[in-house]
């Protein structure tokens, strides 16, 4: 995104990042005991597959860790091909 001079949607990027995996951190154990294990899957987008882990396994039953880990990697493989075509 700093390459099309977007500094500004470049910082907000980052933070959003770092805001959604620290709430999905708080959040997941809630999430997974009222809800499901497949919606605590859904909050923290790509970092299922890897920061956010551990925490999944931890809160739910252990086959939730491979679409913890499909989800990660999915999310992760479209971003860069749908980003550029919502920027224009």
């Amino acid at each position: 995104m700093t390459n099309l001079q977007f500094v500004l949607v470049s910082a907000v990027s980052f933070m959003h990042n770092v805001m959604r995996e620290l709430l999905s951190m708080l959040l997941i154990p809630i999430v997974a005991k009222n809800l499901g294990f497949i919606e605590a899957v859904a909050l923290p987008g790509s970092s299922s597959s890897d920061i956010c882990l551990p925490l999944i396994v931890k809160s739910t039953r252990g086959g939730i860790a491979v679409y913890s880990f499909m989800n990660g990697i999915s999310v992760s493989i479209f971003v860069p091909i749908l980003v550029p075509l919502c920027i224009g």
